[in-house]
């Protein structure tokens, strides 16, 4: 009896801590109502799975319209694509997404336009060649803003001291809720670079709707237009992207436990069969090796680490505990974070090395033969964390 009634008092228990906190936890905020201005805006780039050559161009606006893109070199047009549209409906209002697919494109400098009956928007990229042997990437963890918080004073420094790399690198949370005020608060934070410089995201938990992270919703997957290469329902958001010298693999980690075997049998044929990329990066949102107390992902610790560990993985890209935290050799698990939300490292004794309470970014250069990694804090011009890799 005594047992009965103890069990009964401990469900008592978790059912009150539930309905304190099942809408922190479970629920998620109504979306404002918003209506988009008609006219082309929000515009991403991001690469194909040949990461060097080819590129999709997004873009938002507030009607559907006959957008094409125009594509010119020297003043020349090359080509006219017709841009897919895609509606998206949301508690808040209607988005209208557009994007438009280049192809394989050769090195040089492109003007692109994009067109209904008058030029709506003009903007220019480049591809670089081959030949350069060293392609490089700015990496953000978390940014989450939910108000300016000058993550664009950060992005424009950052730019500054790196105006060259072939793409950033995004390891989710880039915004607070799949809510239209936090897509463009993010825009505004990277509307200086998205226009021109590639983006590579992973997705994190804040870009679902909050329950048990299922819907992540088609706002993320027609604005970032990423190869259809990944496993069996996850494509365009689990997916990796080739570079000369490293293959890069995007993990949503989210829905790991809710497409598991397929998600395995995809990593370890992509982590192995790198065709001639000497290097390979992942990116997945949630820590194999957590900085937070209390926030062990086990499937990612016990099943992704493991996987990463015998497939050869270089370095893993993480976010989701707002610190820095360094692990490991192979691979090399870094966590890092751009928002002004900070946690605390809960053991720093288990690290190789930790902290927290700044805005962190990493800079990767990679060779043939050398992955060079160096992390900044914002605002600092001197690396606090660095290292390299090397291919025998």
């Amino acid at each position: 009896m005594r047992k009965l009634y103890i069990g009964s008092q401990i469900l008592l228990v978790i059912g009150a801590i539930l309905g304190i906190n099942w809408d922190k936890w479970f629920g998620d905020l109504p979306e404002p109502d918003f209506v988009l201005p008609d006219k082309v805006q929000r515009l991403f780039i991001t690469p194909g799975e040949d990461a060097l050559h080819e590129r999709t161009l997004s873009w938002v606006s507030g009607s559907k319209r006959a957008f094409c893109l125009d594509l010119l070199r020297d003043s020349t047009l090359l080509k006219r694509i017709h841009a897919a549209h895609h509606v998206v409906k949301s508690g808040g209002g209607t988005t209208h997404l557009y994007h438009a697919k280049t192809g394989a494109l050769t090195e040089g400098a492109y003007t692109y336009r994009v067109v209904d009956e008058d030029i709506e928007y003009e903007g220019n990229f480049r591809i670089k060649g081959a030949n350069t042997g060293r392609q490089s990437f700015i990496y953000i963890g978390d940014i989450q803003d939910r108000w300016p918080s000058g993550t664009d004073t950060l992005v424009m420094e950052v730019q500054d001291r790196f105006p060259d790399v072939d793409a950033w690198i995004f390891g989710g949370d880039m915004i607070e809720r799949p809510h239209d005020r936090h897509w463009a608060l993010f825009y505004d934070a990277v509307k200086t670079l998205a226009p021109s410089t590639p983006f590579i995201p992973a997705t994190g938990n804040h870009e679902y709707e909050m329950g048990l992270n299922t819907d992540l919703g088609d706002r993320w997957v027609h604005t970032f237009v990423m190869p259809h290469n990944g496993p069996k329902y996850r494509e365009g958001i689990t997916y990796y992207v080739d570079y000369p010298n490293v293959r890069i693999v995007c993990v949503d980690t989210n829905t790991y436990e809710w497409n598991l075997p397929q998600t395995n049998t995809w990593l370890q044929r992509v982590l192995t069969e790198r065709r001639d990329s000497p290097f390979v990066i992942v990116v997945g949102h949630h820590a194999v090796h957590s900085v937070r107390k209390g926030r062990k992902n086990y499937l990612v610790h016990h099943l992704l680490g493991p996987l990463y560990e015998s497939c050869g993985v270089d370095l893993v890209l993480q976010g989701h505990d707002h610190a820095y935290a360094r692990d490991g050799q192979n691979p090399v698990y870094i966590v890092s974070t751009a928002a002004v939300k900070h946690y605390a490292v809960g053991d720093p004794e288990a690290h190789d090395f930790s902290t927290t309470g700044g805005r962190y970014y990493q800079h990767l250069q990679v060779t043939p033969d050398t992955l060079f990694y160096t992390a900044y804090d914002k605002g600092e011009n001197e690396p606090f964390d660095q290292f390299f890799i090397t291919k025998e």
